[in-house]
């Protein structure tokens, strides 16, 4: 199963890849002819997102938050000192709160990523849920100021994300809408240019 997938996205990476080779070729030929109107228009692929770009993502936000999850449980079994393993679970919700943040807000062609922060914000929930009611062996090693301080760090950092991803998402919605809406305003300003020139050339 695991070959089968492996090719079928490596099928479908190859299919985004010619596409997007196609539709470079295809804008670099366009050419501007004088005394005529003519606009390129930027062109999206989205093919192989959900069986390449989007799985991978998922793929890689849980397993960077696996990185200082596991990175803890050595520490804690070669006895390091409780401050020690505090401070590295909190900056290691700084790290990952800073890299989706950087993935939510970049702006290069077809972005931003949804996949990689979502999967650390279910993280982060599932660390506060967790803690709410933890078990005796992190009873045992933590104190109750300790975990109040993880279970406050996560909840502010899954709320953060999820909050800047949907707000995010609206905003680039609303981006494209208005975009859309001033091209259809050109396209019409222009056919209407044309006419009235045709108009007095007769």
């Amino acid at each position: 199963v695991f070959v089968c997938a492996v090719g079928l996205l490596a099928r479908q990476y190859q299919t985004f890849r010619k596409a997007e080779m196609k539709i470079e070729s295809k804008n670099a030929a366009d050419m501007v002819v004088p005394g005529t109107l003519a606009k390129k228009k930027e062109e999206f692929v989205d093919d192989g997102y959900w069986l390449l770009r989007f799985p991978f993502g998922i793929y890689a936000g849980w397993i960077s938050c696996m990185i200082p999850l596991m990175l803890s449980i050595v520490l804690s079994t070669l006895e390091v000192d409780v401050v020690v393993l505090v401070w590295v679970a909190v900056m290691s919700v700084a790290l990952l709160t800073g890299l989706s943040m950087g993935l939510l807000l970049r702006k290069e062609n077809g972005l931003p990523s949804y996949s990689m922060p979502s999967a650390i914000a279910y993280f982060f929930c599932g660390v506060r849920v967790e803690l709410e009611a933890p078990n005796d062996i992190i009873l045992a090693m933590y104190d109750e100021a300790y975990l109040n301080l993880l279970k406050n760090v996560s909840a502010i950092a899954a709320v953060m994300l999820l909050v800047t991803a949907v707000s995010r998402f609206g905003a680039v919605y609303l981006r494209d809408r208005c975009m859309k809406k001033e091209e259809q305003n050109d396209e019409y300003d222009a056919t209407a240019g044309l006419d009235e020139v045709d108009y007095i050339q007769a």
